[in-house]
């Protein structure tokens, strides 16, 4: 489903997001 794929690639951006504990804004 879109909706899953779309949970799972916010997830996973979220975590690329926060995963350098340097690279935060």
């Amino acid at each position: 489903p879109e909706e899953r794929n779309s949970a799972i690639q916010n997830t996973v951006t979220t975590v690329l997001s926060n995963y350098p504990p340097g690279s935060k804004k």
